[in-house]
């Protein structure tokens, strides 16, 4: 099976990434013990594919969860979406656009995060990282049930969005309070 083939691949390759990290954090006890060694040792012990990447589209979504779900159950008041610089809104092509994510970051912010905690996401697989139509997200408006909220992007491009996330709510909202949390023990 390709680990890109369909979209209930994704758990299955949330589920073998974190196995392979498990398994990698015990074997640091081995300090003489390889990647290729403990990956071989991972892929044979829970039966995976020989072409099981572990870049793959699941480890993608669990980042897109951690980042933007997660964060939104604790953090909602905290963060000043004005401030966020968004340099990667160029590579996202609306499709549908009745909240007005094109021209409010804090509307795009909740579209990509109400999608990802949805699973409301089509990838293609097998395309290349940086083809213009390989992820898709859409939301949808709760009372009237249509889509509200559409855009499509490349892997890469995502990739590339949940690494300016990730900068802007760890650096800027989370490390700071916990530092200050820190200081105060």
């Amino acid at each position: 099976m390709d680990p890109r083939e369909n979209q209930e691949a994704v758990p299955v390759m949330c589920w073998y990434n974190a196995l392979f990290l498990y398994e990698a954090d015990k074997a640091k006890v081995d300090p003489e013990k390889k990647i290729k060694e403990v990956y071989d040792q991972f892929r044979e012990q829970y039966k995976v594919p020989e072409n099981f990447p572990l870049r793959n589209f699941g480890l993608t979504m669990m980042l897109a969860y951690g980042l933007l779900v997660y964060p939104k159950e604790f953090l909602e008041n905290k963060i000043c979406w004005q401030r966020f610089g968004f340099k990667t809104k160029k590579c996202f092509e609306f499709v549908v656009d009745k909240t007005g994510a094109q021209n409010k970051t804090t509307q795009f912010v909740i579209g990509m995060r109400n999608a990802i905690a949805h699973a409301n996401v089509r990838y293609l697989a097998g395309v290349p990282l940086d083809c213009k139509d390989g992820c898709e997200f859409w939301s949808v408006d709760l009372c009237t049930k249509s889509v509200n909220f559409k855009v499509k992007t490349s892997e890469k491009c995502f990739l590339e969005f949940l690494t300016e996330i990730g900068h802007f709510v760890i650096n800027d909202i989370i490390l700071p309070g916990y530092r200050q949390d820190i200081d105060r023990a």
